[in-house]
């Protein structure tokens, strides 16, 4: 096993508070979370009489001129981005005319995860990522470090951009921009990530825990879609661009799926009589829906598995590398696998009727919602045109005020009545090419545990 290379700890970088749950000096863990921030914030001391430290916003990235091929594992150098006349800029050329190393400095970042709320308000916290190096600040003279730190700066906030942008930047451009090369002398990073530490007596305090939600509120950095400037003239995101948005987002996601804690049981599908839910929680109890949908940048592939015993489904993620995986495995108590594959989705009988005549898109049958009936009453059809399509009712309910009550579906008598009800001469407008499905599909139980019946009754004459 390859051995961490780490700061040693010393007297301006060693973590005091919670060191031994917190703090970590190995340098690829400094690097790391260096090179994840896009802004450092570079403290330093502007002059001797001057009471106060000054600390500026600055755009930095970690390498290594000598081993450009370095690993954030191995020891690098900060290089910061500036202007010809900044103040920073100025006190470091002064310190190397000294015959110093340069302008001691400390850099500085810092990423907040989430929000953790604790039973109490002095146990409140955050998770974060933090680092600290020190180092001391010189100039850039020579010109092919200074054009490959330009780069990497760049290929730092987007990688492979440096390719992509007119080339060779002009004299005035780079006779305007400093780069400032930070020798790290130290440096520490400090982590929290997880749930709250709540005091033990708040926990045992039963009053405490009925009133009080401790907990944590991840918070995941993304970006959004790129926006083109008024004067862009290419029509289509570049490929660089579109990995930067997917891949900083993907990194994010997974770094927060490891503090999140994964839920301890799986998805449940069950269908009951309960429309309530507890949010957070895998275990829903009303409207599941077991259609699982997986994209990438060049493809989709979806599942709808029509099974209506009691299913779990469990999901995890794997990461590697080069890849990021989301894994499922579905667990049904009976029946068989049906696999359904859908095109296109539209709720609006009659936009979605005369789209398909007018776009001239063939279509063989439509799945009707509430909108089929006239005024939401049972076996009652609205008219429509005449055209050659199938309609398929996947919704009934009754659009009537006082209670509405649904017969046992199999002792003869109630199916013998039922059935009565789609004669043509009763649901007018119907034809034999009218299928209904009937919505209150809960065998419910008002009263019951989860306002169903329980799994062991047994059917009308079994």
């Amino acid at each position: 096993m390859k051995n961490q290379l780490r700061y040693p700890a010393g007297q301006h970088n060693k973590v005091h508070r919670l060191a031994e749950k917190r703090a970590s000096y190995d340098l690829k863990t400094v690097h790391s979370i260096m090179n994840r921030s896009f802004v450092f914030h570079v403290s330093f001391q502007p002059d001797a009489e001057y009471p106060f430290p000054t600390t500026i916003p600055m755009l930095g990235a970690m390498g290594n001129f000598a081993y450009p091929s370095a690993g954030l594992d191995e020891p690098q150098d900060c290089y910061i981005h500036g202007y010809i006349s900044a103040r920073m800029a100025n006190l470091s050329r002064k310190a190397m005319d000294d015959g110093l190393p340069g302008l001691p400095v400390c850099v500085s970042v810092a990423k907040v995860d989430g929000l953790v709320l604790a039973l109490s308000a002095f146990t409140h916290s955050c998770n974060y990522r933090s680092a600290v190096l020190f180092g001391h600040a010189a100039l850039v003279t020579d010109e092919s470090e200074k054009l490959w730190a330009l780069e990497l700066l760049t290929n730092k906030i987007i990688p492979g951009r440096w390719d992509q942008v007119r080339q060779p930047p002009n004299k005035f451009e780079l006779m305007q921009t400093q780069i400032l090369r930070v020798r790290v002398t130290s440096g520490s990073a400090k982590v929290r990530a997880g749930p709250p530490a709540d005091d033990k007596e708040d926990v045992q305090d039963p009053g405490v825990m009925k009133n009080v939600w401790s907990g944590y509120v991840p918070l995941v950095e993304r970006m959004g879609q790129p926006i083109p400037s008024a004067y862009n003239q290419l029509q289509d995101v570049p490929g660089h661009v579109r990995d930067l948005q997917e891949g900083f987002n993907e990194e994010a996601d997974a770094y927060n799926d490891k503090l999140v804690k994964q839920y301890s049981e799986p998805y449940r599908l069950y269908n009951t009589h309960i429309s309530e839910y507890e949010l957070g929680s895998p275990v829903t109890l009303y409207g599941d829906i077991p259609f699982m949908q997986a994209h990438r940048k060049d493809s989709y592939v979806g599942l709808f598995w029509l099974n209506a015993a009691e299913t779990w489904i469990d999901i995890t993620k794997t990461k590697s590398k080069t890849d990021t995986n989301n894994n499922t495995q579905w667990i049904s108590e009976a029946g068989t696998l049906d696999v359904l594959i859908f095109m296109h989705h539209g709720a609006a009988l009659g936009v979605l009727s005369h789209g398909m005549d007018r776009l001239k898109i063939p279509c063989g049958a439509i799945w009707l919602d509430i909108e089929y009936p006239i005024d939401k009453e049972w076996f009652t059809l609205m008219t429509l045109r005449s055209v050659l399509r199938t309609m398929i009712f996947s919704k009934a309910t009754a659009g009537q005020a006082h209670h509405t009550g649904l017969t046992a579906s199999t002792p003869p008598l109630s199916t013998d009545w039922w059935n009565g009800l789609f004669d043509y001469t009763v649901f007018k407008g119907t034809m034999v090419n009218n299928f209904i499905w009937k919505d209150m599909n809960e065998p419910s139980v008002f009263n019951g545990p989860e306002i169903i019946m329980t799994k062991d009754n047994l059917r009308f004459g079994g």
